[in-house]
């Protein structure tokens, strides 16, 4: 009896020890990856170099970075397009988000050109140009002294997709992050009810879906090999996971299995926690015009860094915008001028993070004449 309640004991043992030190190893895998960025362009001043990485921080549908970039160094001037290649087929087959996130883009490289001491002059076409090209920036040296604010700024911008603190956001805030093509629906309001239930509804629709699912399970990414060599998509990271928790995520889930219906239900479940954590709603107003959708982004990502300076999170949740019969009725039962171009969930967490950085290597997309 003794000899077997020994081996009993060395059976737990074995098995605890076996247990910790999976534990232990997943803690070490669950480490942030780091996505060391390639930012050198041939014949191109290093703070031009910087600005076009600032640029890059935008926020972008599922981290597709769907841009291209002409750099003309002896004119100072680039151009700015979307790269085909990136564009969502199913959620964004008009393109509508593509062009705002070209927006948001635009909004961090005049920015970040200010910030390095550069004047700069922005010009949006009605359509794109024979190149495919929608935006001109010229730009020209005028001050040596960088702002470190401003950038830090870009830098601390990123999408928060935990659940939010039940901090009420104020008016006077409310009112300090808005333009005039954005409303700031708080909570407690008719059309805060309206968003809340919408986005769900939303979210359900497309998660459905199938080709929604598969489009989304493209850009997913399930280690962190696969972030380093694709440098874009969305990590265990992006998704707030992070340690053992990243790391048994990466351990049980696959591009495959992220089609099926398990995964669409958690991505369910995980939205109604964010929406029950949201304390207001912004929404960007804007016509429906490609040079619209720009410059919605561009009121977008200035938004955003509004938020930053208030330590509100932000998490776009535009699944009504991306869906029917939402995406028909939206703009008149909230009764805004324009039709409605962007939904942000806004409220404070107890820490703001940080943007993950996971970039491409500026070579990838700019191509440069001299």
């Amino acid at each position: 009896m003794k000899k077997k309640m020994k081996v009993v004991f060395i059976i737990i043992g074995i098995i605890g020890v076996l247990i910790m030190g999976l534990l232990i190893m997943a803690t070490i895998l669950g480490k942030e990856v780091t996505v060391k960025t390639d930012k050198q362009l041939e014949g191109v001043a290093e703070d031009v170099e910087s600005v076009l990485y600032y640029a890059s921080l935008a926020p972008n549908s599922h981290n597709s970075q769907m841009w291209k970039i002409q750099l003309n160094t002896k004119a100072g001037e680039l151009f700015v397009g979307v790269d085909e290649s990136r564009v969502l087929e199913v959620v964004d087959s008009a393109k509508r988000e593509a062009y705002i996130s070209l927006g948001c883009y635009l909004t961090n490289l005049q920015t970040a050109f200010e910030a390095y001491g550069y004047d700069i002059k922005l010009d949006v076409y009605d359509k794109p140009d024979e190149n495919g090209f929608i935006s001109k920036i010229t730009y020209k040296k005028t001050r040596d002294k960088v702002d470190y604010t401003a950038l830090k700024t870009i830098e601390k911008r990123h999408t928060d997709k935990s659940v939010y603190k039940d901090t009420p956001i104020t008016q006077d805030v409310a009112d300090a992050i808005t333009l005039d093509n954005s409303i700031c629906y708080l909570d407690g309001s008719d059309n805060f009810a309206y968003l809340k239930k919408g986005t769900l509804d939303a979210i359900m629709v497309q998660s459905a879906n199938q080709a929604y699912r598969d489009e989304l399970a493209e850009w997913m990414r399930f280690s962190d090999g696969e972030v380093l060599e694709k440098q874009d998509g969305i990590s265990a990271e992006q998704m707030g996971l992070k340690g053992m928790v990243k790391t048994f995520y990466y351990w049980t889930t696959s591009h495959e299995s992220a089609k099926g219906d398990t995964f669409a239900k958690q991505g369910i479940n995980t939205a109604k926690n964010q929406l029950e954590g949201c304390k207001g709603f912004l929404a960007v107003t804007g016509d429906n015009t490609i040079k619209g959708w720009v410059n919605s982004g561009l009121d977008s990502e200035k938004i955003w860094l509004k938020c930053v300076e208030q330590n509100i999170s932000v998490q776009p949740m535009s699944a009504m915008l991306e869906t029917e019969p939402f995406a028909q009725s939206i703009q008149k039962d909230l009764g805004t001028d324009k039709p409605v171009q962007m939904i942000l969930r806004i409220g404070y967490v107890n820490e703001y993070g940080k943007n993950r950085n996971i970039r491409r290597d500026l070579k990838e997309y700019i191509s440069v004449e001299r």
